[in-house]
């Protein structure tokens, strides 16, 4: 529960101009108003005289206290204090995984393939690996660089020791068939282009050979293995992936502690229904992995 504000605190926040005007309007209420009503005909009796004496007293305090509510207005005014909200009140919830499921099945298939002087990353800025050429200034400078501020691609390959950018990749699944996805690929496809980045594009599916990688790929990959029995090589049984077909029985295994796993359902909330898989050693282990159902490009 918020703390409730004092007078002089609401005081101090509002403009410097409300506290001018109940300076003026306390000094005439206090020292001429309230005597004179006490005073007066209508209010005889021994009330008025010791009022009288005792205005020009609270008239100075209450002028003080609103002096000072002025000064610390316009101090507050002139050096303004970012606002804090608190934690429970931040409009953010988590992704749960970095991924998507075609993300981490690719990545799981191109990381054991790619030599040892490289290494690949995942959902890296544009703006990390391009940006504005020397030379742009003002509005064009700032323009260039916001068309790429808020994008990313899905894989970046760079050199093991000094992580210089070699080659971005791509992972194309349906959503690339929208309009606005389309435009930002074009887009982003001439913007490595211009800035002399090579980059390649995978269609998103279920498994990759290793002559497929090699094939974009080149150097970057272990060199690909003859065909055995007129069948392309897999480079390696696909890791599992976080997305989970629908569950015969329980027994998942936690990849925190190995414990099996229960799928759960959210009974409220604003994700209720949605259900999601937790370690049987809950709270004691606090493994718990989204729920997706399976699903293959």
């Amino acid at each position: 529960m918020a703390k409730k504000e004092s007078f002089l605190e609401t005081l101090i926040k509002a403009p410097w101009w409300v506290s001018a005007i109940l300076l003026v309007a306390g000094n005439v209420i206090i020292r001429i108003a309230v005597p004179a009503w006490y005073s007066g005909a209508r209010t005889p009796g021994l009330l008025g005289p010791a009022i009288q004496s005792a205005a020009p007293t609270v008239a100075n305090l209450f002028s003080l206290a609103m002096v000072a509510a002025i000064i610390f207005s316009l101090v507050r005014e002139k050096f303004p204090q970012r606002e804090t909200t608190p934690k429970n009140e931040l409009p953010y919830k988590s992704r749960e995984v970095l991924f998507t499921p075609a993300e981490l099945n690719f990545l799981n298939t191109l990381e054991p393939s790619l030599k040892e002087d490289f290494k690949v990353y995942g959902k890296v800025r544009v703006a990390d690996i391009i940006e504005p050429r020397n030379g742009l200034e003002g509005k064009a400078y700032w323009s260039a660089l916001n068309r790429v501020s808020s994008k990313h691609v899905d894989f970046v390959i760079c050199n093991a020791r000094s992580l210089a950018i070699e080659m971005v990749i791509e992972l194309d699944d349906r959503s690339h068939e929208r309009r606005d996805r389309i435009d930002r690929d074009d887009f982003l496809d001439a913007a490595l282009e211009a800035a002399h980045v090579p980059f390649v594009r995978f269609a998103a599916k279920r498994a990759y050979t290793l002559r497929e990688l090699q094939a974009k790929l080149g150097g970057f990959v272990v060199a690909a293995q003859e065909p055995v029995a007129g069948t392309a090589m897999e480079v390696a049984e696909p890791k599992p992936v976080i997305a989970k077909p629908a569950p015969v029985n329980d027994g998942e295994s936690c990849a925190a502690c190995g414990s099996d796993m229960k799928l759960r359902e959210k009974k409220s909330g604003d994700e209720a229904g949605k259900k999601f898989w937790v370690c049987t050693r809950y709270p004691e282990c606090r493994g718990v992995v989204p729920y997706v159902e399976a699903k293959w490009f």
